[in-house]
């Protein structure tokens, strides 16, 4: 099976029926995905495609939601964090297969930005399991391995305001989980991390600097370091390119400062993450950002 069966390699749910029609009759669709999901048979993986694509947006989600019920009462699993991640787990199945059927399917690609665009919507709603807010924040802006990830990337890329804005109200509310909002504030710093890449990257000195960098050493080159060291200046084209990536990092600022700020509400693992957040901005590209994140640094509560 393709990139969805590495995450379908971690379930091991028993005791299920056979039979996709009684499930889907009595709304059980986890059970048909997991069931089916279990053989990595050519003739099998065909059947799971399809019932996958017989789905409704509203049926996929019910899914998720089923699967991560699922994964949070399986009984072998003792562990709190077990249970979660097999929640989790069973969630990005679904999702992953879901996305990997629309991708492949010519006449349903255009549904994947309306997926999307959905999946930002279970994310922002605080009545939603938890556990599958968790797995879709876990996977924006993270890679482009699996046509989950690349949708929910291209759609962070192009509704960057909207997908800071749902992040953003995560990340300041103190009622949320905390490792719900500590997975956002990697979500935010990764997609701003990749901006930053992809647009020093099309500069034509940084592309020249790097020609010259690899003919003396086999390092990894950063970008960032080469301009820090001034061995690079970038072009006005792309520094006029780089100020909206620098609005959305003040904007972030101002989320995390206080929560580092704040040791005596903000559980310690949240400041850690922002702490390393700030640390993380301090040293990319964008040098004009300087003082505010040091700011924000020095206001820390130690």
């Amino acid at each position: 099976m393709s990139a969805f069966m590495v995450v379908a390699s971690v379930l091991a749910l028993s005791g299920l029926g056979t039979g996709q029609d009684e499930f889907r009759a009595r709304g059980d669709f986890w059970s048909s995905i997991h069931s089916l999901a279990q053989s990595d048979t050519p003739e099998q993986n065909r059947e799971l495609l399809n019932y996958v694509r017989s789905l409704t947006p509203e049926e996929l989600v019910a899914a998720a939601r089923q699967g991560c019920i699922a994964g949070e009462n399986k009984p072998k699993l003792t562990m709190d964090w077990e249970r979660k991640a097999a929640a989790e787990s069973n969630a990005l199945l679904c999702l992953e297969i879901y996305f990997e059927v629309l991708s492949q399917d010519e006449e349903r690609k255009q549904d994947c930005e309306e997926m999307a665009e959905t999946v930002m919507e279970l994310l922002a709603d605080r009545d939603q399991l938890i556990c599958l807010r968790r797995a879709i924040v876990s996977r924006i802006s993270y890679s482009e391995t699996t046509a989950f990830q690349l949708a929910m990337m291209r759609y962070a890329a192009r509704h960057p305001r909207q997908v800071d804005e749902v992040l953003g109200a995560i990340i300041e509310n103190r009622h949320e989980e905390s490792d719900l909002r500590e997975e956002a504030i990697s979500a935010v710093s990764r997609g701003i991390h990749k901006q930053v890449r992809t647009i020093c990257r099309s500069d034509p000195n940084v592309r020249e600097a790097i020609e010259v960098k690899r003919k003396h050493t086999n390092k990894l080159i950063r970008v960032s370091e080469l301009i820090r060291a001034g061995e690079v200046t970038l072009t006005d084209e792309t520094l006029k390119a780089l100020k909206p990536i620098a609005a959305r990092i003040l904007a972030n600022l101002r989320l995390l400062g206080p929560i580092l700020a704040d040791a005596e509400n903000e559980p310690p693992d949240l400041r850690k993450q922002a702490r390393r957040t700030l640390e993380g901005y301090r040293k990319s590209a964008l040098t004009g950002i300087d003082d505010e994140v040091e700011k924000a640094l020095r206001g820390a509560a130690d």
